[in-house]
């Protein structure tokens, strides 16, 4: 009996995602109240606390406050909804034509058959996430 009880705590300390309570949540940077999943974010610290966001601006700036203690990244996928995807493992766009959190249209997807998709669907430009995660 000790044995699962010290597995399921031990279980607690990986880095993983809230799921986020769209309507509900609130997001940590502009306090704006997180309504659609297609601009959503979430920052996993390395303490395991989680931080959510209404959009990638608002992310990014959370980020470039506190980049030294983040140890995980996750974001709405555009295309799926209430799935939040790793950011290691998204693609990113910014889409000129779409009005998101903050104005700014940037959004991820989960697959490049969707980047395809929302290229054809929106006039923008890819976007590198490193490069992204650096702009002011």
């Amino acid at each position: 009996m000790l044995f699962l009880v010290v597995g399921f705590n031990g279980c607690r300390c990986q880095d993983s995602f809230e799921p986020i309570s769209y309507h509900k949540d609130a997001c940590h940077h502009c306090k704006m109240q997180i309504t659609n999943h297609r601009f959503a974010g979430e920052i996993v610290m390395k303490k395991g606390k989680t931080y959510k966001f209404d959009s990638l601006t608002c992310m990014r700036s959370f980020y470039q406050e506190n980049s030294g203690e983040v140890a995980d990244i996750y974001v709405g996928d555009f295309y799926h909804k209430e799935h939040l995807l790793s950011a290691r493992k998204a693609y990113f766009y910014l889409a000129h034509d779409m009005r998101s959190p903050m104005g700014a249209g940037y959004v991820a997807v989960s697959s490049e058959e969707d980047l395809e998709k929302i290229v054809k669907e929106h006039p923008g430009k890819v976007i590198d996430w490193k490069k992204f995660l650096e702009e002011k």
